[in-house]
This record gives structure tokens, sequence and C-alpha cells, in this order.
């Protein structure tokens, strides 16, 4: 499905003017959810990156969404909560090979503080490509595009104030998600 007949489909399902200025917003809306609940194997992506002796702190890529795994001197870095990494930090005065990170906002944290230049490979999420009039296609619309669809349409009930709709909406839009993390639990991802 094509930006243009996503566009379309959501004018037939609800075909009230008020919302047709705002469908690229809703379209944006339902994109921002699902960089937040999909994981599929057409997302990942590998990255290196260096982190420099002495830093604790990595800039995220620019299209990350979610981080899968970071190596260091080929050897795993285990992630850790925000907070158990701050205790982490504050009693590993030493710096050393960097055996634990976290994500921090959009920065990736290390402990311990990194005593030498390391070549980290990362893998990870990246956010979905939006879907635009210039950019009428991507991976998840052409191949999901009930997702797009009813995402788009949950935001549009939520809009128009349609409870009964968008309580449907929102279901099918679930459903959907649902079955593309399956279809990527089956695929490994």
């Amino acid at each position: 499905m094509t930006y243009g007949e996503l566009v379309a489909a959501i004018i037939a399902f609800c075909p009230d003017a008020a919302i047709e200025q705002t469908i690229p917003t809703f379209i944006r809306l339902a994109e921002a959810d699902m960089n937040r609940l999909v994981r599929a194997p057409e997302m990942v992506r590998r990255a290196s990156a260096t982190l420099n002796g002495g830093a604790d702190y990595l800039p995220t890529p620019e299209d990350f969404a979610a981080i899968r795994t970071i190596d260091a001197a080929d050897q795993p870095v285990e992630r850790r909560d925000v907070d158990v990494l701050t205790t982490l930090r504050a009693t590993a005065t030493v710096p050393g090979r960097p055996m634990f990170f976290s994500v921090a906002g959009r920065e990736l944290q290390f402990a311990p503080a990194a005593d030498a230049d390391y070549e980290l490979d990362l893998t990870y999420f990246e956010r979905l490509p939006a879907l635009t009039e210039a950019a009428p296609n991507n991976w998840l619309c052409d191949t999901f595009p009930d997702a797009y669809l009813y995402g788009a349409l949950t935001h549009a009930g939520q809009f128009l104030g349609d409870g009964m709709r968008g309580a449907a909406w929102a279901a099918a839009f679930q459903n959907a998600i649902a079955a593309i993390n399956s279809d990527a639990k089956g695929q490994g991802v």
C-alpha cells in the first residue's frame, strides 16, 4: 500500500471531512506507536562506533529505535537498567573494557568508563522509514498495510471522539502489531 492508497483508505473508513487535513498527523502518530511496539527482522541494523578512552557515553545512531546487542573487543557488553548502571558507575572507579550498558535518552551509557579506544559492534532496531508523499512506500506498509491503516484510524477515532469505532480500530491495530511481532519471533527476532 502506498502513502496515497493509505490516505484514500483512511478517508473511506472515516469519511468525515474534518479529518482530511489531519491524516498526515494520524499516520505520523501511528508510526510513533509502531516504532515503540514493532520489532521485526527488517528493522535490524548493525553499526560500528568507537568509544574513546575515558568516555562512558556514546550517541545512538540517528535511526535508532531500540538496542539488541553491543560487543566491545569481541566480548558482549551486558545490558543493565539505568539505575543499576548508575550504581555500577559509582563503584567502578577504575576504567576498563566496557562491561555494562544502558540506554539513557539518545545516548548509550557504559560502565566502567573506557580505559582505551574500543571499537563497538552495535545491533539495533531502526525506526520505521517515515511514509510521506515524497517517500510513498516502506517495507511495513507494503507487508502489513493493516498496521498502518488501523494505527492511523485509531488516532482518527480519538480525534473525532468516536469511542465505538475507535475501540474497534485500536483492537485491530493491536492484532496487527501482535501478528507482526509473532512473525518476527518465528524468525528469531
